[in-house]
C-alpha cells in the first residue's frame, strides 16, 4: 500500500454507507407492504366468500360481506362491496405504512385487496 492511499477505506465507507442504509430501509418497507397486501387480500377473499354463500339473497350477502370485513378489522369506509349477477365483489383499501421510505415518497401508497366469488 502506498503512503498516499491511507484513509481511502474511510472515504469509501462514508460514501457507500448512506446508499446501503437506503437499500436496507427500502427492503424493510417493501416487505411490510407485501405483508399488508397479503392481509388485505385475505380479508377480501373471506368477506366475498362469506357473502357469496348467502346468494341469491343480495341484501344478506352484502351485509355478511361487510360484517366479515369488520370482524377482520377493517373500517366500513375502507370496504367496497358490490353484489349482482349472482356474484359478490369485495375491495378493501388501506394506506401503506411509510417507515423509512417516507424520506423518498411524498404520499403513502394506496394498497388494495380485491376478490370476486359467485353464488351456488
Amino acid at each position: 500500500m502506498k503512503k498516499n492511499d491511507e484513509g481511502i477505506i474511510m472515504l469509501e465507507f462514508a460514501i457507500l454507507l448512506p446508499i446501503l442504509l437506503m437499500i436496507i430501509a427500502l427492503a424493510v418497507d417493501v416487505g411490510f407492504w407485501m405483508f399488508q397486501l397479503n392481509k388485505l387480500q385475505t380479508g377480501a377473499n373471506s368477506s366475498a366468500m362469506a357473502g357469496a354463500y348467502l346468494l341469491p339473497d343480495e341484501v344478506m350477502a352484502e351485509a355478511r360481506a361487510f360484517e366479515l370485513a369488520s370482524l377482520n378489522g377493517y373500517e366500513a369506509e375502507a370496504v367496497v362491496v358490490t353484489v349482482g349477477d349472482n356474484m359478490v365483489e369485495v375491495t378493501i383499501s388501506e394506506l401503506g405504512v411509510l417507515w423509512f421510505s417516507g424520506m423518498f415518497l411524498k404520499e403513502p401508497l394506496n394498497l388494495k385487496g380485491s376478490a370476486v366469488y359467485s353464488g351456488n
